[in-house]
């Protein structure tokens, strides 16, 4: 059978932060480190944030360390090597963590698509990244005779001059009303 669905955006929110770790560690020359702050915060509601001023690291130091908080699952520290007049060079250390993903139901997109039952989720994220919601059974296609001529319905037809849309139809059978199913 087929059926009406709506499909939404999907909003997609990153919780319970657990587990921070190196992910890699690298190096390189730089004149400047943009974005960075002297100290970050890590806990399981917030993951990690910046702690402080977020500047532009210049004016290098042996030795300095500061962080650039990319996101909330992750994080780099730069520790500075040699300086000359111009570079500096940087030793870089990645850092991720572990985390729990919710998804919910964000802002309509599209309503009245028709599929059949199943192809999408009846209130939740499909494998595209959408979220859909199932409705109403899309009434069937009744072959109707008009003028000693069979059409079909395609759900919707035309009662003293104006096009309705079938909603439900029924055939008599052995003397009772049966609802007609796809």
């Amino acid at each position: 059978m087929k059926y009406y669905y709506s499909k939404y955006n999907t909003i997609t929110t990153l919780t319970n932060f657990r587990n921070p770790r190196g992910t890699y560690a690298s190096g390189g020359t730089y004149d400047v480190l943009e974005g960075v702050c002297r100290n970050y915060t890590f806990d399981n509601v917030n993951g990690f944030s910046a702690a402080g001023d977020i500047f532009n690291y210049t004016d290098a130091v042996e030795g300095d360390i500061v962080y650039k908080v990319e996101s909330q699952i992750s994080m780099i520290e730069y520790e500075i090597g040699e300086t000359d007049i111009k570079n500096f060079y940087v030793y870089i250390s990645g850092y991720g963590c572990d985390y729990d993903t919710i998804y919910s139901k964000g802002e309509l997109i599209e309503e009245g698509i028709i599929a059949e039952d199943g192809t999408y989720p009846d209130n939740g994220r499909h494998t595209d990244g959408y979220w859909y919601v199932k409705g109403a059974l899309v009434a069937p296609n009744i072959p109707v005779k008009v003028n000693s001529k069979w059409h079909n319905s395609e759900s919707f037809i035309k009662v003293n001059g104006t096009w309705k849309q079938v909603t439900e139809a029924f055939v008599k059978i052995d003397g009772e009303w049966e609802t007609i199913k796809n």
